[in-house]
């Protein structure tokens, strides 16, 4: 528990890193088992795997842990967001932030938008 609350867990990703697989900062990975079903589920996706994953990214910081369909929605909303927009200034500062955040708690609870606002089915122009 106290690895995971202080995030000593994610020290051997830097190995991944250092061997070129993964970035400091970038979409977390997603587990290979489900990466089938959200790609059929969510569209666009796949678009989020356009940058090597990373240790830390700005859905993470945004969003914490997804846990559920709305939260994995919201999650892809920030992970394209970063894709569309990175740089080496926004990559510096969710460096900061994610040392703000390692020093502090965590684990708190992190506000979703209503479902409508990721699911909904119309077309934002009517």
């Amino acid at each position: 528990r106290i690895l995971r609350r202080t995030h000593v867990d994610e020290i051997p990703q830097l190995w991944n890193v250092l061997c070129g697989q993964m970035t400091l900062v970038g979409p977390r990975p997603e587990q290979p088992e489900i990466v089938a079903e959200l790609e059929r589920r969510f569209p666009h996706y796949t678009r989020r795997q356009l940058v090597k994953p990373g240790i830390t990214g700005w859905a993470q910081l945004r969003c914490g842990y997804a846990g559920s369909e709305l939260g994995t929605a919201w999650k892809l909303c920030h992970d394209l967001f970063y894709v569309k927009r990175r740089s080496v200034l926004i990559d510096a500062l969710i460096l900061v932030e994610t040392g703000v955040v390692a020093f502090r708690d965590a684990h708190r609870a992190l506000r979703a938008p209503q479902e409508r606002f990721l699911l909904s089915e119309e077309s934002p122009r009517g």
